[in-house]
């Protein structure tokens, strides 16, 4: 199942934004990565300023992964088409089947990243 994403922080400069965003997840993990579509981020405070991505972030890292865990993110060829893979506490991919609690119960998963504004 694609992971959900919202808008928790936006900072904007002249050349760039930087978004944090929380991520929730549920379903099943995919080998390979779960589907993350950054054009379908949802913008629950209401940032002014927060257009939807239309160029692929040139920076990128993920926060407050839960403990046991790590989590990279794959980019893709457009804001639509990446991916959040985890691995357990051994370094291996987290196998296919339904998430563990610890992560589709995590509360504070978050990536940060950032892209130039769109000129």
């Amino acid at each position: 199942m694609a992971i959900a994403s919202s808008l928790i922080a936006l900072d904007p400069t002249r050349r760039s934004v930087r978004r944090t965003l929380a991520l929730a997840f549920s379903g099943n993990y995919p080998t390979g990565g779960d589907a993350l579509d950054l054009t379908a981020t949802a913008n629950p405070n209401g940032f002014e300023g927060a257009h939807a991505f239309s160029l692929n972030p040139a920076v990128y890292g993920v926060r407050n992964v839960p403990d046991g865990y790590t989590a990279e993110i794959l980019p893709g060829a457009a804001p639509n088409a990446w991916k959040v893979k985890w691995y357990t506490a051994s370094n291996t991919e987290l196998a296919a089947g339904a998430y563990p609690a610890g992560i589709s119960g995590a509360a504070d998963v978050q990536i940060e990243i950032s892209a130039r504004t769109n000129l």
